[in-house]
């Protein structure tokens, strides 16, 4: 889950590339007043490591209430991150 307040879910680019999924804007907004113009400009990119047997179609995004929420369903085929060996 990503906090990003303000944003539309249209300033969001999420890819998936080589094990690595990034999430990341590049808003601009420009505010207009009688005495000045002012521009805010805010960038966020952030990476994340999955398994190279993610399959696109499990990555689901939402965005609600200022919250980007990514989930990542793992394969099923994926080796799992702790596991006891016994000795025989």
């Amino acid at each position: 889950s990503i906090a990003a307040p303000g944003l539309k879910k249209t300033d969001f680019n999420i890819q998936l590339k080589g094990g690595k999924l990034t999430v990341s804007y590049d808003a601009c907004s420009e505010e207009n007043t009688d005495i000045r113009r002012a521009f805010s400009k805010s960038a966020f990119s952030r990476s994340y490591n999955v398994s190279r047997d993610t399959n696109p179609e499990d990555i689901k995004a939402k965005y609600s209430a200022g919250i980007l929420k990514v989930t990542v369903n793992r394969p099923e085929s994926e080796v799992p991150v702790e596991h006891s060996i016994k000795i025989n």
